[in-house]
């Protein structure tokens, strides 16, 4: 969310609204209910109805309709900058029908309670705040300044608001985050996504059974972006939905045109709260006639910790599909044991902290083998990621595991597109 305050300048204000790009829509001193009707979103509905009882002319409500998420901008006119701060602190009761400064309206967000599906979820909003014309004389300026300042407000923490600052660190962070935000929108909106694969194989036969989907992004120069450059940013902006969906399709359809062909397709820990995930996974499959066992759904261990119920729920509901599902880099946490029980999984993937000096380091050995012996004694199978020579893939086999994973495997390759 941003709040631009217009301080001293009202004129300027309706100059503001004749000049914003499109991809906007402008609601101004029209009703709440009206509004609701408008936006069709009630969270947005909610924070505007906790701290006013109608929209009043000063106050400009914008909304970017773009996907994924949705961007709310308020856009205020107090008299000068002081009174700007001042509201921005406390809300000035009897200024503006008492609307409220942005720390009242963080209260008041956070006591909205929405229930889906028979779950509870709590609100919470990223304030980025700036001033007109102090931060900038022309409305795109200003209105990129807030969305700085919306993202140093997200990297404190999740519901605060942070007043934008020129600090250059900060900013060349920060900007280097909207930067990346618009390379992934624009590599959505061209399809510059690849889908790559890593084989994966079944030890006891020597057979390769299984391809791990490995994202990457295409730069307009042709250089291949990896996921660590992208990923990381798409979760904060909560672009990684539709990375998250656009993966999804493009892997099935690829095993609708190759009828042999089985995937391990990794989620985001967005995915854990998306509802269309698992909608999408069903149409999907249907679509395209796909027996669900070819597909198997991969999470961190770190991501099913930190989201232990979110990602119980998600486990059963996609094995109730058909589908298998892997814990991914397990042992990283020091918990894991702890953990593994209570995780419906087929699959458990070892960090690969433990495979890489596997053929030098007895612990590493013990350790193996003590994840696999009990991931085996509750009917889970056992993948090594990072097997990188002839000999660990030999201790591995003495040890038990399943699968293997790894350069001396084979490295990532290009799938066709679908």
């Amino acid at each position: 969310m941003n709040l631009i305050l217009c301080c001293g300048n009202a004129a300027l204000l309706k100059r503001w609204v004749s000049s914003l790009q499109e991809g906007f829509a402008t609601y101004q001193a029209t009703t709440l209910q009206d509004l609701r009707i408008l936006v069709g979103q009630q969270i947005i509905f909610d924070i505007l109805l906790v701290h006013a009882s109608h929209v009043d002319r000063d106050i400009v409500v914008y909304i970017r309709e773009r996907k994924p998420g949705c961007k709310l901008f308020i856009l205020a006119d107090r008299p000068d900058e002081e009174e700007g701060i001042r509201y921005l602190r406390l809300g000035v009761v009897g200024y503006a029908n008492s609307y409220m400064g942005a720390e009242r309206l963080q209260e008041a967000v956070r006591a909205i309670v929405l229930h889906s599906h028979g779950r509870r979820h709590q609100v919470s909003a990223s304030i980025g705040i700036a001033l007109f014309p102090l931060h900038g004389e022309q409305p795109q300026q200003v209105l990129a300044n807030a969305d700085l300042a919306m993202y140093q407000a997200k990297a404190k923490g999740r519901g605060v608001w942070h007043l934008f600052s020129g600090n250059e660190q900060a900013r060349e962070q920060v900007d280097s985050r909207v930067l990346w935000k618009q390379k992934i929108a624009d590599a959505l909106a061209e399809n510059r996504f690849e889908l790559h694969g890593q084989p994966i194989l079944h030890i006891p036969t020597q057979r390769v059974t299984r391809m791990e989907v490995l994202l990457r992004m295409r730069e307009t120069d042709g250089t291949l972006v990896y996921p660590d450059r992208f990923i990381p940013i798409a979760e904060h902006t909560g672009q990684i939905r539709a990375i998250d969906h656009w993966v999804l399709a493009r892997a099935i359809a690829l095993m609708h045109e190759q009828p042999e062909l089985c995937l391990s397709v990794n989620l985001s820990a967005g995915a854990l709260e998306d509802p269309s995930l698992l909608p999408d996974i069903e149409a999907q499959l249907r679509d395209q006639n796909i027996v669900a066992a070819r597909v198997t759904f991969e999470i961190t261990e770190t991501v099913a910790i930190n989201n232990l119920q979110d990602a119980i729920r998600l486990m059963h509901s996609i094995r109730q599909l058909g589908c298998r599902f892997a814990l991914d880099d397990f042992g990283s946490g020091f918990a894991s044991y702890a953990y593994l029980r209570q995780l419906p999984i087929d699959d458990v993937k070892i960090d690969g902290t433990f495979i890489r000096e596997l053929a030098a380091n007895r612990e590493d050995q013990i350790f193996v083998k003590s994840i696999t012996d009990i991931a085996h004694g509750m009917g889970k199978r056992v993948v090594a990621e990072f097997v990188e020579n002839e000999e660990i893939l030999r201790i591995l086999g003495e040890i038990g595991v399943d699968y293997a994973q790894g350069y001396h495997i084979g490295r990532p390759a290009p799938l066709p597109a679908a």
